[in-house]
């Protein structure tokens, strides 16, 4: 029903709340009435949260992955990559900084039932 209402796939949203349910954020019921529920409480759920799940990555640019890797071999020395990480922890200090009860409180979600 949610899939239709929000004009994807079934296959895809259950791909979408597997991620979600492996990260912890939503909790899956089985049965007659079962189906799915976040797990959290919407204030304790952040938009970076959702986004590192289902982005695989998050960084910005390649030198900022966990292997460092730069197609100039010079992270150490490189004077664009602070600029890169500044704008990276400015994107994460900003999703972080934005709850789901803060997305469903502005109407940024419709609030009519699925």
């Amino acid at each position: 029903e949610i899939g239709s209402k929000m004009g994807i796939s079934e296959n895809y949203l259950m791909k979408v709340l597997k991620a979600l349910k492996d990260a912890g954020l939503v909790a899956g019921y089985q049965g007659k009435r079962g189906g799915y529920a976040i797990s959290k409480k919407p204030e304790e759920i952040s938009l970076w949260d959702i986004v590192e799940v289902m982005e695989g990555t998050t960084k910005i640019n390649r030198c900022l992955e966990a292997d460092g890797f730069c197609s100039r071999h010079g992270t150490q020395f490189c004077t664009i990559r602070r600029y890169y990480q500044g704008l990276q922890n400015q994107m994460e200090e900003y999703l972080s900084g934005i709850t789901i009860d803060q997305v469903l409180e502005k109407g940024a979600v419709s609030n009519r039932p699925l």
